[in-house]
């Protein structure tokens, strides 16, 4: 027995254009020559060779002459409802090429056709949505229908590859009763239940025929025998599917090669194009080699179009990429790897250059949409079946593990955010959850565990906030890796520039959005500017920025009235809890030795950012009455932050009042027991970590009515909720003068805590970000503890 080898699923310029747009534009499907595709099949070793362009045999009519290639088509068919199915098809003859014709508008009778015929016929990507519409049921019929199904494309997702190749292998007879019964319709074949694997490239563009193809064992090199080991079903799929790239760089090609058509192929640009997109499998000769290599040397500041400038300054980083113009015929990954690395470099220029001079604007509305497109439409294709990868799944019992990824902008600066996103990091460790958190920063290496980290191809400080500054990742770099790592979900905590690439993402790949609605971003701008008019812009953005998830969790239901003031779903907001580790902070923790030095009195303590936005000046008021009412107190506050300067020279005459800079672990958990009262003035808090801290640490909390601190604090019970300015310094001194009333709000902060329960958090959380289910709107009661909140 010998293995003979066969691409049963490649086109040529001979194929009908299947995109709309492309017919009204006069875009062919495929520019890649019959004789070209086959001379790329037999470099690629390929024993046998065949041509199945859609819907007819024109293409392959003009290789016949070759003994090895048979006639192939690939033939578009439809159910009753409309739904689109690709059947191709093996070794026919002209007329039966025409009765082909005439009865592919309804896929029964096609198909009653072929094996009346004896034409050997497979299901096209079974699992592909060709218009869209195919469903499970669909799916099932054409198990019913077909003895041989294609489980490996080229062009499809290699997950859609090896469910498709898993779920027919696990078929069994009971299976096939119950889909017949189901759908009344007589299974094809003998033993219907075992079915034939073939594989195919499904190329358009010139560039991958071969990649995947059909190993036949057959008794000699011949076409009979290969025919004939095909029917018995002595097949097996083999190669390597490459699926979003490989699109992709078919459509980049075909786009490619329909710009030339149209223009030309004198110039440079288009010489370097050529042997990049358009493979022919012959090297080029000596002459286009040495106007290649001097045309790569000129510097690429010399060079006045931006695409062969950029393309130019790319190549001379990367040596390695000279391989795509130098070679004849390179491998399907040697083609994925130095396209892709070299279109995601020049993307990553793109952007760079976008930030750095905005003028450049239209260069990137010219060819860097192009790029970006070409990588998204692909994407976005080979992952629109997921509800039926999905559906494969269940019916094995075998759907796998949910994978979340968490992106966030913030990072690098410890705040309120970084802090919950670090805490649900660890708890999906504990309970076995697989989260990433996706950031970008300075470096790829060196983060924890559960960190994805892109490199910063650029980045800019925020005008507004100094200390903080966001980081532009290689986008489609993280795409890519979004595909390999086979994600179910998206959570996005920032409106940044990952916040933006996450979402995108996901859109792209068709996955459920959760937003997480940390911070109060009018509130915040209106504060740091003082301009209504900034704020009403900065609402507007992230209302649309908010509007395009799914799910968005708020704190508090302040925030959640917020956002459906801005006209957002009431039935897309849900709640967001947190919890804090009551070992870590603790009552036991408190130093009563003098923990934090020399002070005096009652110890007033506030912890948090240091930045104008936290209201941290209604801290000065309260000392400056506090001192005219003769009281014994110090003001200890802890953090960092951009206001830390402007801060410290206004309070250095007091000598009560105390900065202390940042403090972590054991140092904090101690400081926050050994105060006596939490402070805490913020009005744009939309949770307040550190108030959750102050309460599991014993002290009672004083907060303002506004934002999301005033629904974890128990007034009277636990803290106090101040309606106003006023209130809030007459509640700290209240507090002051009534030791016991501080005692008894210490008992009940610690009680209140307890209430906020790490697993039932985050379980709920997991659940409704991997389960994607839409929240129930009930009624908040913080005075009775209970965990029959609306919050997850």
């Amino acid at each position: 027995m010998h293995k003979a080898k066969i691409d049963l699923h490649c086109h040529s310029k001979a194929s009908s254009a299947g995109l709309w747009v492309l017919r009204q534009i006069g875009c062919a499907e495929s520019y890649t020559p019959p004789e070209s595709l086959y001379q790329l099949a037999m470099n690629r070793n390929m024993d046998f060779v065949t041509i199945t362009d859609h819907d007819n045999i024109n293409g392959v009519k003009e290789i016949l002459d070759y003994d090895n290639v048979i006639i192939g088509r690939e033939t578009t068919a439809f159910f009753p409802d409309g739904v689109k199915v690709h059947v191709v098809c093996i070794d026919i003859n002209e007329e039966q090429n025409r009765e082909i014709e005439e009865v592919r508008h309804n896929v029964y009778d096609l198909v009653d056709y072929l094996n009346q015929e004896d034409i050997i016929h497979f299901a096209a990507h079974p699992l592909y949505k060709v218009n869209g519409d195919l469903t499970w049921d669909h799916f099932e019929k054409l198990i019913l229908l077909f003895k041989r199904h294609e489980v490996l494309n080229g062009g499809r997702y290699d997950r859609t590859n090896r469910i498709t190749k898993r779920m027919l292998s696990s078929l069994t007879e009971e299976d096939i009763k119950w889909f017949a019964d189901k759908h009344n319709l007589e299974p094809v074949g003998d033993r219907p239940w075992e079915k034939y694997f073939v594989g195919g490239s499904d190329d358009h563009g010139g560039l991958f025929v071969g990649s995947c193809h059909t190993e036949v064992m057959v008794e000699e090199m011949t076409k009979e025998a290969l025919l004939e080991g095909i029917r018995a079903g002595r097949t097996e799929a083999c190669g390597v599917s490459d699926g979003s790239l490989t699109l992709a760089h078919q459509i980049i090609s075909v786009g490619y090669q329909y710009a030339m058509s149209q223009k030309g192929q004198s110039s440079e640009a288009a010489l370097m194009l050529k042997l990049m997109l358009q493979k022919d499998g012959k090297k080029p000769n000596i002459w286009t080699r040495r106007k290649l290599k001097k045309a790569l040397k000129r510097s690429p500041e010399k060079e006045q179009s931006p695409l062969v400038r950029e393309v130019r300054a790319v190549v001379q980083e990367r040596p390695e990429l000279k391989t795509m113009f130098n070679s004849g015929t390179l491998s399907a990954e040697e083609i994925n790897k130095h396209v892709f690395n070299l279109a995601a470099d020049l993307w990553d220029r793109l952007i760079i250059q976008i930030t750095e001079q905005p003028l450049l604007l239209n260069s990137f509305i010219a060819w860097g949409t192009a790029i970006l497109g070409a990588y998204m439409a692909s994407m976005s294709s080979v992952h629109k079946d997921l509800d039926l990868i999905h559906e494969a799944e269940r019916f094995m019992g075998e759907a796998k593990p949910k994978k979340v990824a968490w992106f966030t902008d913030r990072y690098q600066v410890m705040d309120g955010v970084v802090r919950t996103i670090n805490r649900f990091l660890d708890a999906s460790k504990e309970y076995d959850c697989d989260l990433t958190v996706v950031v970008s920063d300075e470096k790829e290496d060196g983060h924890p565990e559960g960190i994805k980290a892109f490199p910063s191809i650029t980045n800019f400080r925020i005008p507004m906030y100094k200390d903080l500054t966001l980081y532009f990742p290689s986008f489609l770099r993280l795409a890519r890796w979004m595909e390999e790592e086979e994600f179910d979900s998206v959570v996005i905590s920032t409106p940044g520039p990952m916040g933006f690439a996450g979402l995108l993402a996901a859109k792209v790949f068709g996955l459920p959005v959760t937003s997480i609605y940390h911070t109060d971003l009018p509130r915040y701008s209106y504060e740091l500017t003082n301009d209504n008019m900034l704020a009403a812009v900065v609402a507007k953005l992230a209302k649309a920025f908010y509007d395009q998830a799914d799910r968005i969790l708020v704190p508090s239901s302040d925030y959640a009235a917020e956002l459906e003031k801005w006209g957002i779903r009431t039935d897309k907001i849900g709640f967001l809890r947190r919890w804090v580790d009551r070992e870590v902070f603790s009552p036991a923790k408190r130093s009563n030795n003098g923990y934090f030095g020399h002070t005096k009195g009652t110890k007033l303590l506030y912890v948090g950012r240091i930045s104008k936005e936290k209201n941290l000046d209604l801290l000065l008021d309260v000392h400056n009455q506090l001192l005219q009412r003769n009281r014994d107190f110090t003001m200890l506050c802890i953090g960092e932050g951009p206001y830390l300067e402007e801060l410290r020279d206004k309070t250095k005459h007091m000598g009560n009042f105390k900065l202390l800079g940042p403090m972590f672990g054991e140092q904090l958990s101690k400081a926050y027991a050994s105060a006596d009262i939490f402070a805490f003035p913020s009005l744009t808090d939309t949770f307040g970590n550190v108030v959750l801290e102050a309460q599991a640490s014993g002290i009672p909390c004083v907060v303002m009515n506004q934002g999301g601190p005033k629904e974890i604090v128990i007034d009277g019970k636990s803290g106090i909720v101040a309606t106003n300015s006023s209130m809030f310094v007459n509640s700290i001194d209240k507090l002051m003068l009534d030791k016991q009333m501080r005692l008894n709000m210490s008992k009940k902060a610690v009680d209140n805590v307890a209430r906020f329960d790490k697993e039932d958090i985050f379980m709920g959380f997991w659940h409704t970000v991997t389960g994607h289910e839409k929240s129930d709107r009930l009624e908040l009661d913080y005075m009775e503890p209970t965990t029959s909140l609306s919050y997850v």
